[in-house]
């Protein structure tokens, strides 16, 4: 333990990383303050009186799981990252069935700049789109649209404004995401996200602490286990032994055919079939291309369609395992709500909470880990199995 906080101590030495997760802080504060700045002209005394008399598990609930909260307090972020993350999906299966996004994924960074702003595009479509179907199906349903007779502008400069601050607000927490990425710590989106189901956690441990101690500490070994095994589980990697060819640079030889490993996870699809209840799969023939490409081949596989074929049966087969995980993950909430854990505090338990959290808190711990090894330092987790405390000569690119 006491060489833990010696640990934590050396994330403060180094300036550039202390300023990074300064930064990122700051921006997260941002956040959770715009989640809850409401819309101009809701009456949010009776948004409030609807959410805490609505029944838990419904579908608004886990909307504003991943919005903060906004989605319920009809918040300038009420709509919160999902529309990006939908633009994102659409692009990511576009790039599978469309040539012109395929050659843009191909381009490289020039590529990668220019998806990003298609997508920047394609979410401010996909918020126009849901601002006026959330302002009718929910806003007004719940009886919290402002008083005309009373509010200083008519009806329809109210439902302009309310489309045009939600599409706002989203872009806006968008730019906060990207920033963090770039100048913060992590994966800027994903840390949003993992911050707006965090910030629901206490409330629901609250109202689960009425159910006596006992029952508490039976549901916290519970919930470390669940936590214990998808970490195993997100962690989890076939590693594929490489060989890669050697190179001649005028009289020198390069890379003398040095030993390597491609990596396959077991959870190749992370969390996104309960989200979209689509995978979004390893290109078997893409990566046998670019292995052929780079001289690099799998030790009694030939190149090419052979590598293809060997890659893809590997994946089939690993995939397996992932999916039974992926399928008990998702109905672990439902099952701690039978066993008597309260809705909130279920969510908690399973499904795509657990699954975002422990994948964004290990990507963040793994860039910390990274700033400390670059500087000599001992790492954030000395000892133990993080998967980006990788050798040298594994293939992280694949």
């Amino acid at each position: 333990m006491k060489k833990f906080f010696e640990n934590i101590k050396n994330i403060w030495k180094v300036e550039e990383l202390r300023n990074r997760i300064l930064f990122t802080l700051g921006l997260i504060l941002v956040y959770r303050i715009g989640n809850n700045i409401f819309l101009p002209g809701v009456n949010y005394g009776k948004m409030i009186e609807s959410a805490q008399s609505s029944d838990d598990g419904t579908l608004e609930t886990l909307l504003s799981l991943f919005s903060g909260g906004g989605f319920e307090n009809a918040s300038i972020m009420a709509l919160g990252i999902m529309p990006y993350i939908s633009a994102s999906i659409i692009m990511q299966l576009l790039g599978m069935a469309v040539p012109a996004v395929q050659k843009m994924q191909n381009e490289g960074e020039s590529g990668r700049k220019r998806i990003n702003n298609y997508t920047r595009v394609l979410t401010i479509v996909i918020c126009a789109l849901q601002a006026p179907t959330y302002l009718t199906l929910y806003v007004q349903q719940k009886g919290a649209m402002p008083n005309f007779a009373e509010y200083p502008i008519s009806p329809s400069l109210w439902w302009v404004q309310s489309i045009l601050v939600l599409v706002a607000g989203t872009m806006f927490a968008v730019w906060l995401g990207e920033r963090i990425t770039d100048r913060g710590i992590g994966n800027g989106i994903s840390l949003l996200i993992t911050v707006g189901i965090l910030g629901r956690f206490p409330a629901a441990f609250l109202a689960e602490a009425n159910n006596g101690p006992i029952s508490i500490v039976l549901e916290f070994v519970c919930f470390m286990l669940v936590v214990v095994g998808t970490i195993l589980i997100v962690q989890g990697v076939r590693k594929i032994p490489l060989n890669t060819a050697k190179r001649v640079v005028g009289s020198r030889a390069v890379d003398e055919g040095a030993r390597s490993y491609l990596p396959i996870k077991v959870n190749a699809s992370g969390v996104m079939p309960i989200i979209f209840a689509q995978a979004i799969m390893i290109n078997p023939r893409k990566i046998a291309d670019d292995l052929k490409r780079s001289g690099g081949f799998i030790p009694g596989i030939r190149p090419g369609e052979d590598t293809s074929e060997y890659i893809d049966t590997l994946v089939s087969r690993i995939t397996l395992p992932g999916s039974l995980f992926l399928a008990v993950i998702a109905i672990l909430p439902s099952i701690a709500n039978l066993a008597g854990v309260n809705s909130q505090f279920a969510m908690f338990f399973g499904g795509t909470s657990v699954l975002i959290m422990v994948g964004v808190v290990l990507d963040t711990l793994q860039q910390i880990e990274s700033y400390l090894l670059n500087r000599h330092m001992d790492g954030l987790m000395e000892g133990s199995k993080i998967k980006g405390r990788r050798s040298a000569n594994e293939l992280s690119g694949y």
